[in-house]
């Protein structure tokens, strides 16, 4: 088995078995972070084709352009309209998006109040956690309670 003595013994793949409460806790909170990105995402999409007049080509033109360039062009767009307000909130959802990443891109295991993730990210290094530092040096650690603090 290719994860054999690593990952698949600490998630249990060799077990048939219904998943553990904590598990399902841990989907849970996955997929409302999930659901609730979706929401950011499509306001975010809603601003773009506003701000930049897209009405009538905006179905095949925004899914071309992922959100990351969205926020780099809405940012660059409300500059150009004098505002210097929307910044830190263009960095929140930067902030969001990588979590995002992080979640939709990766293994994880229960963890006491959270799960353990395990992420490398395209530098090569393991994903550092949020929240709490001592509970990170156990391992990737995100807790719900720091989880539910970045939700909508």
């Amino acid at each position: 088995m290719l994860l054999s003595g690593g990952l698949c013994e600490k998630a249990n793949c060799q077990k048939t078995e219904a998943p553990s409460r904590e598990y399902e806790k841990c989907w849970t909170y996955i997929g409302r972070f999930l659901w609730q990105f979706g929401i950011i995402e499509s306001f975010v999409n809603e601003i773009f084709v506003e701000l930049y007049d897209l009405e009538n080509v905006a179905f095949p033109f925004v899914g071309l352009i992922d959100t990351r360039k969205k926020l780099t062009l809405i940012d660059e767009g409300l500059k150009e309209k004098g505002s210097v307000d929307h910044k830190r909130l263009i960095e929140r959802v930067h902030d969001l998006h990588n979590l995002r990443n992080v979640l939709a891109h990766s293994n994880f295991f229960e963890a006491s109040e959270g799960m353990h993730v395990d992420h490398i990210n395209h530098q090569g290094k393991r994903w550092g956690g949020l929240g709490d530092k001592k509970r990170e040096e156990e391992g990737n650690y995100l807790g719900f309670a720091e989880l539910d603090r970045r939700t909508v």
